[in-house]
């Protein structure tokens, strides 16, 4: 019996810390994507018939504002005169949380279901006459195309990789590519991911360098890995850079371009 107590007190103090954790991973997103732009029509019945097709469900409507939703995902609309506002987010739900996130965040792009719905946004300011459109897509990996260099760098990479956590993935003459894993410790006390939890693994921090003779080429990324999907994100994404373990990242490939004399950084920030 008290066995049984003990592990009751001891799910309940873990998922308690889980809950509060998510909070700060959630709160470090941007809650809504935000457009705004001008269309001279006379939008509602577009966007009736738009609903419609595409299976979003009204869920409340005044004379300058309507709300959809599908699922998770929800969509509001303003306009008044020739103005129009869109914002578009994703509803979390994650034990006692209730959270908003911006349906663009990289982290969610990298899905296979977020791109669809945001393509059927897309299709919707298509009609709009918007101007802008939401991105579909976040970039996979950073690719610089460096810098002419006879240096000899491997000495200089692997002296990096040891002093920085990174492993030897793959070697042969001329190319070669390091990790480094996060522990859930760096993950726990940062804001990395939305999807930092039970469900998936720390992000990953992945480098390929391939020595030519007058260039070297540097691909950087970050691994996330959730049950049993793989994703890849660029290490200089700009919605991820506003989160401490792809700063971070960012700043260790930095202190190897130093070191290989490159003219060129990553963004940091």
């Amino acid at each position: 019996m008290i066995g049984g107590l003990m592990g009751f007190l001891g799910a309940f103090l873990g998922i308690t810390l889980w809950h509060f954790h998510q909070k700060k991973v959630l709160a470090s997103s941007r809650s809504r994507t935000r457009l705004d732009f001008i269309s001279g029509k006379k939008i509602w019945s577009d966007l009736e018939c738009w609903g419609n097709k595409e299976g979003w469900k009204l869920k409340s409507n005044s004379e300058t504002e309507r709300m959809y939703k599908k699922g998770s995902f929800c969509l509001l609309v303003q306009h008044d005169d020739d103005k129009v506002h869109a914002e578009a987010w994703v509803e979390m739900h994650m034990f006692f949380i209730k959270q908003e996130v911006a349906i663009d965040e990289a982290v969610l792009l990298c899905s296979f279901f977020y791109p669809k719905v945001i393509m059927q946004i897309n299709r919707l300011l298509v009609i709009l006459e918007s101007p802008v459109k939401i991105r579909e897509f976040c970039k996979q990996r950073t690719g610089l195309e460096v810098f002419a260099s006879d240096k000899k760098i491997w000495c200089d990479v692997e002296r990096w990789a040891k002093e920085k956590g990174y492993k030897l993935k793959s070697c042969s003459e001329t190319e070669r590519i390091y990790k480094r894993d996060s522990s859930f410790w760096t993950v726990w006390r940062s804001d990395a991911s939305v999807f930092a939890s039970f469900f998936s693994a720390p992000p990953s921090s992945c480098l390929l360098i391939c020595q030519g003779e007058d260039r070297i080429h540097i691909e950087a990324w970050m691994e996330v890995c959730m049950l049993a999907s793989k994703w890849e994100i660029a290490a200089d994404e700009e919605d991820m850079l506003r989160k401490k373990v792809w700063k971070e990242n960012a700043v260790r490939i930095n202190r190897l371009l130093v070191a290989l004399e490159s003219p060129i950084m990553l963004k940091e920030v």
